[in-house]
């Protein structure tokens, strides 16, 4: 069984790396902002999706965001090409979101960074109608 004291902690690894990716909460693997916004939809919330940030507005993640009006509150939603992408972008994010990579942010309410899959998803606020929904469907913030 030489092959299981090599084989087994990179195993381990694997299965750890895999449950950290993603909320099974959440939409589904590979999900898209229109899942996402139907996930929150289920919890009863009200999405209005509003208009695409340019780049120069968020420069701190590498895609642009979008505006999103949920319940009584406003998100910010990075939809990205892959997990891998949106998992090096969480990366850059300070554990109580008050930078992200080089870059301090003034925010008008308390951040909360959420992710799923390929989704980033920011509040800064302390609403519950839009916290309740957004960790029923994404989980408990990675930041905040």
């Amino acid at each position: 069984m030489l092959w299981s004291r090599y084989l087994a902690p990179h195993l381990i690894l694997v299965v750890v790396a895999c449950a950290c990716n993603s909320n099974p909460a959440g939409p589904s693997a590979g999900s898209s902002k229109e899942a996402f916004f139907a996930a929150l939809r289920q919890q009863g919330a009200s999405v209005t999706p509003g208009q695409m940030l340019s780049r120069e507005s968020t420069p701190y993640f590498e895609v642009p965001a979008q505006i999103v009006q949920v319940n009584t509150g406003t998100i910010n939603v990075f939809e990205y090409g892959d997990a891998a992408a949106a998992g090096r972008d969480a990366a850059k994010v300070s554990p109580d979101g008050s930078s992200v990579g080089n870059t301090s942010i003034l925010w008008i309410g308390p951040p909360h960074f959420y992710r799923n899959d390929r989704l980033i998803v920011v509040y800064a606020g302390h609403s519950l109608a839009v916290l309740q929904p957004l960790e029923a469907v994404l989980g408990p913030p990675f930041a905040h």
